[in-house]
């Protein structure tokens, strides 16, 4: 944070702040990396901060049990390049913090902004925080994968636990193996109706797009979509962008791509072409249907960008639960 107000005092220095990246030319370079020891990072202080001028019910802040992503192999992702290695703290370490901002500040709400938190680790959190009997309510990502038993997601909705985000990203076998994910269809559906089993909110992260996509990965990932229905709470369907230093941008020749000469201001979205792509009629139709499958399960068009608000919509509910 001090380097933070630095850079916004003495603009546009931008040296040696750690986790970005700054353009120079047509290349990239990569400021220095977080602190290898993250265990004793203090803890965020709020004092300056009115809580309470949030357009929430209640406070919710962000939280995390480590940096960087224990699988970091997903061809379109970008950690690989912004997460040297994996860095963790310790579950106490992390159910301290969330019982010092309860105590000092009030707060029971908490999103944990790692980017998934493997089943082992959310089991140690959850007994952890049902040990010391904070009464808080947390959300998480997770990579749908089938370690996440019942008894694990019994218990981080025991915990509080109230919603998980899955990166699903497509329906179809192919399209998860081109895009390096490590599951499998079947254990998708599978894990994601335990978790509504558990009273936990499913949310769902999907992508349309990606190089060597047919009408038929299209159409499984339609059908995963309606199976699925009723056990979802929430779709967030996108389009694929190419993304710097990510696996597919550095071996396009892989994924059958030819990258365009860019500016600085494409970063966020590379131009490429794609070789052989199928623009078909059929795959358009199925870009159309795979939208509306989307509207129907979202229903309110902006929840996404409420999902903060959402999280308390239904509060009194999951009270008369526990």
């Amino acid at each position: 944070m001090d380097s933070l107000k630095r850079t916004v005092l003495t603009y546009p220095c931008t040296e040696n702040i750690p986790k970005t990246f700054v353009p120079e030319n047509r290349d990239i370079v990569y400021q220095a990396d977080i602190p290898q020891n993250i265990e004793n990072m203090p803890f965020p202080n709020y004092d300056d901060i009115d809580l309470k001028q949030y357009l929430v019910p209640h406070t919710i802040v962000p939280i995390s049990l480590s940096y960087g992503c224990q699988w970091n192999k997903c061809s379109f992702c970008t950690y690989k390049s912004t997460y040297s290695k994996i860095k963790s703290r310790s579950i106490n370490r992390v159910v301290n913090e969330l019982e010092f901002l309860k105590e000092k500040y009030n707060i029971f709400h908490f999103d944990f902004y790692d980017s998934w938190i493997p089943p082992k680790k959310l089991k140690s959190l959850c007994e952890e925080i049902l040990h010391r009997k904070l009464h808080v309510r947390f959300m998480f990502m997770a990579r749908p994968i089938i370690d996440y038993e019942p008894e694990i997601l019994d218990l981080s909705f025991q915990a509080g636990g109230r919603y998980i985000f899955w990166g699903v990203e497509s329906g179809s076998q192919r399209m998860l193996n081109l895009m390096n994910k490590g599951t499998k269809v079947e254990d998708i559906d599978t894990v994601i109706r335990r978790s509504h089993a558990a009273g936990i909110h499913n949310w769902v992260f999907s992508m349309k797009g990606f190089p060597g996509e047919t009408a038929q990965d299209l159409s499984q990932t339609i059908t995963l979509l309606k199976n699925l229905t009723p056990y979802l709470y929430g779709v967030a369907i996108r389009d694929f962008a190419l993304s710097y230093a990510t696996t597919i941008y550095n071996q396009p020749e892989k994924f059958g791509i030819e990258i365009l000469p860019f500016t600085d201001k494409q970063l966020k979205k590379i131009p490429y072409i794609e070789q052989n792509k199928d623009n078909s009629d059929q795959v358009k139709e199925k870009h159309q249907e795979i939208k509306t499958v989307c509207d129907e399960i979202n229903k309110d068009k902006n929840l996404f960008s409420s999902v903060r608000y959402l999280l308390f919509t239904c509060e009194e509910q999951y009270e008369k639960a526990i």
